[in-house]
């Protein structure tokens, strides 16, 4: 997580790893709060989203993304 240049945003790198296909992204944000929520919304969906292409099965505990 980092401020941006521009001085009134900031970003976090989010790598989703372990799959077949490895996902990298930076998510922009208006403040450093916001921006680790995005990101933890984002590793859920993602994860969510790989399981289900690859057939579908559980993670126990489930791994929902979170209600802010």
């Amino acid at each position: 997580m980092r401020p941006d240049p521009d001085g009134i945003t900031w970003s976090v790198a989010v790598d989703v790893l372990g799959f077949k296909h490895d996902d990298s992204v930076r998510l922009k944000q208006v403040d450093w709060v916001h921006a680790i929520r995005d990101a933890a919304s984002f590793i859920a969906r993602m994860v969510a989203d790989k399981i289900e292409h690859a057939g579908g099965g559980t993670l126990d505990p489930p791994l929902d993304p979170p209600e802010w």
